[in-house]
C-alpha cells in the first residue's frame, strides 16, 4: 500500500481504502479585508492586504457562517503547494509584505490556553507541528 502521504492530498480527491485515516495539515492562511461580499468557499486573490477577483490564490474560510461584508477581515486559505516554507511563516509569489510571525499571545493562546513543558527545545510558534 502506498504511503498516507502519495495517497490524501489537499485539492484531490483521497484515494485510499484505509477507512478511518487521520492527519493534520499546515495550510497557509493570510488575513485580508474583504472587498466585495464574500461566502465560504469563494475563491479570491489578494493585494494589498484585501480581496480581489483577480490572481486567485486561495478560498475564503469555508467554516465562515455569516456572508462577510465589505470590509470585514476575512482568513484566506492558500491553495495547497502553493506557498513556500509553510510553518507558522511562510512566502507565495503573489501577495506581497512581510509575513508577521508569532506575537506575545495569539486567539489560539487565549481561548485554548495549551500547556507547553518547558524543557522542550522547539520554536514555540511550531509547538508540535
Amino acid at each position: 500500500m502506498k504511503s498516507s502521504k502519495e495517497v490524501i492530498k489537499l485539492g484531490e480527491r483521497a484515494l485510499t481504502t484505509e477507512l478511518g485515516f487521520r492527519d493534520a495539515v499546515h495550510v497557509p492562511v493570510i488575513y485580508a479585508k474583504a472587498h466585495d461580499a464574500l461566502r465560504r468557499g469563494d475563491w479570491v486573490g489578494v493585494k494589498n492586504n484585501q480581496t480581489t477577483a483577480d490572481d486567485v490564490v486561495g478560498v475564503i474560510d469555508p467554516f465562515l457562517t455569516n456572508i462577510a461584508l465589505p470590509g470585514d477581515i476575512v482568513a484566506i486559505l492558500l491553495k495547497p503547494n502553493s506557498a513556500t516554507n509553510v510553518k507558522h511563516v511562510w512566502e507565495h509569489p503573489l501577495i506581497d509584505g512581510p509575513s508577521i510571525v508569532c506575537s506575545e499571545s495569539t486567539a489560539a493562546d487565549e481561548i485554548f490556553e495549551p500547556e507547553w513543558d518547558e524543557d522542550e527545545d522547539e520554536d514555540d510558534c511550531c509547538r508540535d507541528c
